[in-house]
């Protein structure tokens, strides 16, 4: 059907210009919607989120913050939405707003809230950055 629909709309210049991109984009996202990939890909977040809030989980735990899995899951997915509705890259200032201001909010110290915020930032998006700016780093050559 989009086929057809783009095979259609090549006299359109706009269209006829982008008529190989979007053909490109159709077919990858054919591919990567098909049942198969999608579940398999969602069960794949489902398990890293999770542990992403079972980490957010134990730094509390080390900072002697008795809350439940369930609070630390909803803290770290509430905060990590509110980044990604910012539109701003790694949801950076939302996200760590949110994280410290849900803390501040159930009665942790600020102090306490802060740390535990830049603690679970460093482990769940920094650490990332960096592993992925050594493995560019070690591999430019072979990219160029």
């Amino acid at each position: 059907m989009c086929q057809k629909l783009l095979e259609i709309s090549k006299p359109i210049p706009f269209i006829n210009r982008l008529s190989d991109s979007l053909k490109m984009a159709y077919e990858s996202a054919y591919t990567l919607f098909r049942f198969r990939n999608l579940i398999l890909a969602i069960v794949i977040s489902v398990i890293s989120w999770g542990f992403e809030c079972l980490a957010m989980y134990f730094v509390l735990q080390a900072f002697h913050i008795n809350v439940s899995v369930l609070f630390s899951t909803f803290v770290f997915s509430f905060s990590s939405l509110i980044g990604a509705v910012s539109m701003i890259p790694g949801g950076l200032i939302a996200a760590e707003g949110s994280f410290a201001g849900l803390l501040i909010l159930t009665g942790i110290a600020k102090g306490i809230a802060a740390s535990a915020t830049v603690v679970i930032r460093f482990c769940t998006l920094w650490f990332g950055v960096i592993v992925g700016l050594i493995t560019l780093l070690l591999t430019r050559k072979k990219i160029a």
